[in-house]
């Protein structure tokens, strides 16, 4: 099975009309929690929600087509109990991993009732903006593609802003041009990835 995923940055004020669009298709609501992502420089997160943690290690080897904002990627996760997500961002700063940036959101995952389709709506506190990102799964690449478009499509994403930049690196961004956190120089890990 293939994989696919592209995020669209939804324009101030529509994530209700947006969630409300999702409930007319056929999309159900697994849940909606505040969810902390802390990045290091090895490209290793730390994910925390409402007694859920793990730790994340994405492979440096991902796809990703920055003009379509299609992303595939290989990732390494181990799962933890919700109380340590701290021992563990405790534990990789021990090991000399470098904290790169903290990523805050309100997150609501939909699952489509009969197909393999999930929709994230993401609330990113630092920056005040919403995004959706649509994952289908299909037998071939070119069946993903082709759900993917037609979903976007019947959801009005469309004449969204395709956003290709992964959250860490916006959030960073946003913190360097306000001069609240210095941005790390060189190749950050998530450059290929999301």
């Amino acid at each position: 099975m293939f994989h696919r995923e592209r995020t669209h940055e939804l324009t101030c004020g529509d994530g209700n009309a947006f969630t409300q669009r999702l409930t007319e298709l056929h999309f159900h609501r697994l849940y909606r929690a505040f969810e902390v992502d802390t990045y290091y420089s090895d490209g290793t997160r730390v994910r925390q929600r409402n007694g859920y943690a793990e730790i994340t290690r994405t492979r440096a080897t991902a796809e990703h087509d920055h003009i379509t904002g299609v992303t595939h990627l290989t990732a390494s996760v181990v799962l933890l109990s919700g109380d340590q997500a701290v021992a563990a961002n405790e534990l990789l700063s021990a090991l000399g991993l470098h904290r790169l940036v903290r990523v805050q959101k309100v997150r609501t995952l939909f699952q489509h009732v009969r197909e393999t389709i999930t929709v994230t709506v993401d609330e990113l506190t630092d920056l005040h903006s919403c995004f959706a990102e649509t994952k289908v799964t299909a037998s071939t690449v070119t069946n993903a593609q082709q759900r993917l478009a037609a979903t976007e499509h019947s959801l009005g994403l469309s004449d969204c802003r395709i956003e290709p930049r992964p959250y860490p690196q916006l959030v960073l961004e946003h913190l360097t041009a306000y001069e609240r956190e210095p941005a790390e120089t060189g190749v950050l890990p998530w450059t290929a990835v999301h």
